[in-house]
């Protein structure tokens, strides 16, 4: 009777993605379908998931996530499944997304929306937390990636969740003795600065940061800022991720990055033969 109870308290399966916040009755519901496909009942749009990618069983109370034959495969915190049992507080990675689960007592849809958006979880002010590494040894590499901990995101995940929540924050990220900057203003990243680089070329470069620290501080009122990026953020984040899938795959073909590099000063051939990734390591060589 104590378990049929608690299973009772608990039938409120909820899906917290980086933008939306999907609820499921478990008391009707026993297979969730997931893909990029309409069709699908959590349809994610984008093309790092398969039509059909995955789906979560509801077998007598216990959820069971299954991959479906994906092309990226599907994750389970940071380890890839085929079928894996999933509980409340573990972290769904499929394709791009991150999806946080939940299960919860069953209470009405305007109370469940406002007491995620205050959870702890949600990203804002004060939040710090780290760039998750995406392994770009190849352009398909760049569709898999390692979650550790609630706050760790790609950073596609990370902007996307930043514009979608419509505020005005700067974050700031560290990778070693390196520091970047991003400001953000409601639904638009408006500017960027790495080193010397400003605007759509500093955010670029990110993309390839692997295990930076970040930190999301309130946009100051006062803050007088140019504005360099007009780009959507859709736009950048496609941009952004082929720039560092370009240079995953020139590193993969290079020395250890402890070897020491220098240029032949011999060399004949015009900056016009070269890749903008190689003009980039070369510049990084000068």
């Amino acid at each position: 009777m104590a378990s049929e109870q608690q299973e009772n308290n608990d039938s409120l399966l909820v899906l917290v993605t980086e933008s939306q916040v999907h609820a499921f009755d478990l008391l009707v519901t026993f297979r969730i379908a997931i893909g990029r496909h309409e069709s699908n009942d959590l349809q994610l749009n984008s093309r790092t998931v398969s039509n059909y990618h995955a789906e979560i069983m509801n077998e007598n109370g216990r959820l069971v996530l299954r991959d479906l034959g994906s092309t990226n495969g599907s994750f389970v915190n940071d380890k890839r499944v085929r079928e894996q049992t999933v509980e409340s507080g573990d972290l769904i990675r499929i394709g791009s997304h991150v999806m946080a689960l939940r299960r919860e007592a069953p209470i009405s849809k305007r109370e469940r929306l406002l007491r995620v958006r205050r959870s702890p979880e949600g990203l804002g002010p004060g939040t710090t937390g780290a760039i998750v590494s995406i392994r770009a040894g190849s352009r398909d590499a760049l569709k898999t990636v390692q979650v550790r901990g609630q706050h760790d995101l790609p950073l596609a995940d990370l902007l996307k969740i930043l514009c979608g929540n419509e505020i005005s924050v700067v974050v700031t990220l560290r990778l070693g003795s390196e520091q970047a900057g991003l400001w953000v203003r409601k639904d638009r990243i408006v500017h960027a600065e790495y080193g010397s680089a400003r605007g759509e070329k500093a955010l670029y470069r990110l993309f390839g940061w692997a295990d930076a620290i970040y930190r999301i501080d309130e946009y100051p009122d006062n803050h007088s800022l140019p504005r360099t990026i007009d780009l959507p953020v859709d736009t950048l984040i496609v941009e952004g991720m082929k720039h560092a899938g370009e240079i995953g795959a020139l590193l993969s073909h290079l020395p250890p990055l402890e070897t020491k590099l220098v240029l032949k000063e011999d060399c004949t051939l015009p900056p016009s033969a070269y890749t903008p990734a190689e003009l980039e390591v070369f510049q990084a060589v000068i």
